[in-house]
């Protein structure tokens, strides 16, 4: 069921320790020797035990889609990477740099939510519950380890091809902490599963994971728009692609591309990679390299768009030839999953 991927079997040592550090932190809330703190407001936690990669951001998107219009919703993210301390909240004149990609794409995307950020989620909770326009629940994002603070629900996410408990703990894995720390979890969400999964895929899943609440996620390519004039149009088998991303996990993104169009190349960056000058001129040479017939095109992700726009815009050799790609999240079982989450925030 799973796919293939490297385990550093000579760094076990250092997994161990690190898996002591973690079980002792763990321990030390298990315990109350280190506190939780609990708000009176409806808390959605969205995490992982994996780093990076499971699909945070668009299961995000999908709760908030999902709860918009019936109430004030508020995320909370760290601001991975940003170049800002402390809590700021979303603003029109906040930058990409000051409130990190992940959520400066979702401010742009849904302008009528609060998007806030805060390494110490206790002190962006209460702030967002002491400003203007308090939310009537809180998305967590990326919270899953952070346990100063105890959410009402929390969504636990794992990767198809490479499940938790397939999985080591850092470095000789990509594991934040023991697969056990799933027992935490209200809902697993198996994310970026097939489209059409089969039963004995839901069975092998099943059978391993201890969570009563499991549930089967896939991403879907919606459709890919410019990002010189926003218009949109679509992928066929024959048109020349290159990838530049810079996400943790583009393994099913190259496999989707290489199904629906003609990846002729692909840069791949880091993980919440900042696109300086020099790496435009490096996707222009290797454009100017594959763009034989005039008709290739350079496709990004929506969470590479935020970043490598003010650059490429500015560059007139491949400013109308780069594409972002939206993605549709589907779940398997999308009534049951939708009052699930429904019934909590109506219950709190």
């Amino acid at each position: 069921m799973s796919g293939k991927f490297k385990i550093y079997y000579s760094l076990w040592p250092f997994s161990v320790l690190y898996n002591s550090i973690t079980y002792i932190r763990n321990k030390l809330f298990d315990f109350r020797i280190l506190k939780s703190e609990t708000f009176d407001i409806p808390i959605i936690c969205v995490g992982n035990l994996a780093v990076g990669g499971t699909g945070k951001t668009p299961h995000a998107e999908y709760l908030i889609r999902l709860l918009k219009d019936k109430y004030n919703v508020a995320l909370l993210s760290r601001g991975y990477r940003r170049k800002s301390k402390g809590f700021k909240i979303s603003t029109k004149n906040l930058s990409v740099e000051e409130l990190g990609d992940e959520p400066f794409l979702i401010a742009s995307k849904f302008p009528e939510i609060t998007v806030a950020v805060d390494a110490d989620r206790r002190n962006g909770i209460n702030r967002l519950l002491k400003s203007k326009n308090p939310p009537d629940l809180i998305i967590l994002d990326d919270a899953f380890q952070h346990r100063y603070v105890k959410a009402g629900l929390n969504i636990l996410l794992t990767d198809f091809s490479r499940p938790y408990f397939n999985d080591f703990v850092m470095p000789m894995g990509r594991l934040r902490e023991a697969p056990n720390g799933e027992k935490r979890a209200d809902i697993v969400v198996v994310t970026k599963s097939p489209h059409y999964i089969t039963e004995s895929e839901k069975k092998y899943f099943k059978e391993r994971i201890g969570v009563k609440q499991l549930f089967f996620s896939s991403l879907v390519n919606n459709s890919i728009v410019s990002l010189s004039d926003d218009s949109v149009r679509q992928l066929t088998k024959d048109t020349p692609v290159l990838l530049v991303t810079g996400i943790a996990q583009p393994r099913s993104l190259v496999a989707k591309l290489q199904q629906d169009a003609n990846l002729v190349g692909k840069l791949l960056f880091d993980d919440h990679h900042d696109f300086t000058s020099k790496d435009i001129r490096l996707i222009e040479n290797q454009f100017n390299a594959l763009n034989h017939n005039n008709d290739c095109i350079i496709v990004v992700t929506e969470k590479d768009a935020v970043k490598i726009r003010r650059h490429a815009l500015k560059n007139k050799t491949i400013a109308n030839s780069i594409y972002f790609i939206t993605l549709d999240l589907l779940f398997d079982e999308s009534e049951s999953f939708n009052q699930t989450i429904l019934r909590y925030v109506r219950k709190n």
